[in-house]
């Protein structure tokens, strides 16, 4: 199908997407919408029609229940103000107007990745799911379409009409809570006692994630416009998720030059408007999107994913650089401690290892730890929670260690099994379980098996505050090597294999 453009540079368009305090993406507009420094970007959501009884809202007929708010810079809706997509509403509180009494009637959701949990929302609970639910589409192809007679909506993730154009981003900017898993969400909705019906006024936490990065990858989803991101959110481009980010941007139309981010806990709201101004004053010098980004997060937790051919973007002159169609080892990971970079690698694993979540009723199915299930309740690394992982490979093998990585190899503190789980045993038999090391689990095997079986079960709740491990801010992912019969030892970093505390 051709998809037919209106006869405009297509670098001209930039996108935002904010599930927190709005203040940071109103920066980041105001600065690149400088015409005197920049030659005039237009925001892509201008495009969308203004709500005939609100001047501060944007309607969009196509997702009636998502929130397009013009905000200030004070974080307010005003009817002057830059056009943002709001999944959960101004702020993130949830207290918008068309959704007080927000239909259709409950819905039920199934929320458990095959664990078979599932949950009913009403009213603008409904609302704030459907809203974060769409936004994976919109993040990916941040586009809006308008038809012949001029009705304009977001057009990601749906058909484009025969008379319509299409308008695509060429830069994202999405600032959220995010996670060590790859994956982001806005803020808990507040309580709202005169929503309808009564079961929709409590406080409540959307489950659906903006974007999971590991759900893209499997699916073989890609960006389409974007070629310059930046995630002002924690922890989502932490390194154990680099080779999926540069394998989703190397397959994308066109391909991502570059994603600007944080490793670890990124600033608030309001300090992200000063890394916003100090960015665009390094782009004003003509500075390169890497380097502006460095400057501006001194002292920050900052990540980057560049390609090698991106490496001087500017602002003006990077819709000029058309890249090959590259593999991620093309691109580079950036941080600010690494003395040396090298190429995204992510090299296939010489064995097997899978991980589960039990229940707590033993009759209903465990949930497998897969990449793009890091943001469901099989990942979470809960008090008294049982585990179980199935190591396996071809040819038989006579020992296994296991380390839980906190975040990276690098990173301090490292936590010790003991702190983490009450116990570890195995299922195999035969096999025979050592703790001696603080940070391996060694698993030897008499005899040899191609295949053993180890079960976790963790510690209480105050064992666990005081491990070191951080709320909503560690991740314990597995590295794994065994030592077969015959022949030399086999290792494996299973980055996308772990768990999520808090």
């Amino acid at each position: 199908m051709t998809i037919k453009t209106r006869v405009a540079p297509d670098f001209l368009y930039f996108a935002l997407v904010d599930g927190t305090n709005e203040v940071d993406s109103v920066a980041f507009a105001t600065n690149l919408s400088r015409k005197k420094d920049f030659g005039g970007w237009r925001n892509l959501l201008d495009f969308i029609q203004e709500d005939p009884f609100e001047a501060t809202n944007l309607i969009d007929g196509a997702h009636v229940y998502l929130p397009i708010i013009k905000m200030n810079a004070k974080g307010k809706p005003d009817a002057g103000g830059v056009a943002v997509v709001c999944p959960g509403g101004a702020g993130g509180l949830g207290k918008e107007d068309k959704w007080k009494s927000y239909e259709p009637g409950p819905t039920v959701w199934d929320i458990g990745g095959g664990m078979g949990i599932k949950v009913q929302t009403f009213g603008r609970h409904t609302a704030a799911e459907e809203s974060a639910a769409m936004i994976s589409d919109f993040i990916l192809a941040p586009a809006v379409q308008v038809d012949s007679v001029g009705v304009a909506s977001i057009q990601s993730g749906r058909p484009v009409k025969p008379d319509a154009k299409v308008f695509r981003a060429s830069l994202l900017y999405v600032s959220s809570h995010g996670w060590l898993g790859g994956f982001m969400k806005g803020e808990e909705l507040a309580e709202w006692p005169d929503a309808q019906p009564e079961k929709a006024r409590e406080e409540y936490v959307p489950f659906h994630s903006y974007f999971l990065i590991g759900r893209a990858d499997v699916n073989g989803k890609f960006f389409v416009g974007p070629r310059w991101i930046v995630l002002a959110q924690c922890s989502t481009l932490n390194q154990s998720t680099w080779a999926m980010w540069a394998r989703v941007m190397a397959n994308s139309d066109p391909p991502v030059h570059g994603i600007l981010g944080y490793e670890e806990s990124s600033p608030a709201a309001g300090a992200s408007v000063g890394i916003a101004n100090r960015f665009f004053a390094q782009l004003r010098a003509k500075k390169p999107f890497l380097d502006a980004w460095k400057t501006a997060n001194q002292g920050q937790h900052w990540a980057a994913i560049v390609h090698e051919d991106a490496h001087l973007d500017t602002l003006t002159s990077f819709p000029q650089n058309r890249l090959p169609k590259p593999t991620i080892d093309k691109y580079i990971g950036y941080l600010p401690w690494m003395s040396k970079v090298e190429g995204v690698s992510d090299p296939p694993p010489p064995f097997t290892a899978r991980l589960w979540r039990l229940r707590k009723d033993p009759a209903d199915p465990p949930g497998e730890v897969t990449p793009d299930a890091l943001d469901g309740p099989q990942a979470n690394l809960v008090p008294g929670g049982n585990y179980f992982m199935v190591v396996s490979d071809a040819k038989p093998f006579k020992r296994v260690v296991i380390r839980f990585v906190h975040i990276r190899d690098s990173y301090s503190p490292q936590i010790g099994h003991a702190k983490v789980f009450a116990e570890i045993l195995s299922a195999t038999t035969g096999a025979t379980v050592s703790l001696k090391s603080t940070h391996a689990i060694v698993v030897a095997l008499n005899p040899a098996a191609t295949e053993v079986e180890v079960r976790f079960k963790t510690q209480p709740k105050p064992i666990l505050e005081r491990s070191g491990l951080h709320a909503s801010h560690s991740y314990l992912w597995v590295a794994v090597s065994i030592q077969p019969v015959a022949g030399a030892e086999k290792k494996h970093n299973f980055k996308t294999l772990g768990l999520l505390y808090g």
